[in-house]
């Protein structure tokens, strides 16, 4: 069984939902780490940098996970009664 291509779609639009909260998660640890934010990304340049590291962060934890229309699904196997 393949994919189909709404349906990679749709199943995509999850990815980047993931990404979004992995960049989210990134850019509040950013903010709270002293070292890299010392007065927690009040500063536009600790936001701007925030915002890079997050979005870097995002696309790795997102890496390898788009789905295309043809792609497997796995085996589908079944068991049919005749008379």
């Amino acid at each position: 069984a393949t994919l189909q291509p709404i349906s990679a779609e749709v199943l995509n639009g999850f990815v980047s939902v993931y990404q979004g909260a992995a960049e989210a998660k990134a850019y509040a640890g950013y903010c709270a780490n002293p070292l890299a934010a010392p007065l927690g990304c009040t500063e536009k340049s600790e936001q701007e940098a925030g915002k890079a590291f997050a979005k870097g962060e995002g696309e790795k934890a997102a890496k390898g996970k788009s789905l295309a229309a043809g792609d497997p699904l796995g085996v589908v196997s079944f068991t049919a009664q005749t008379q």
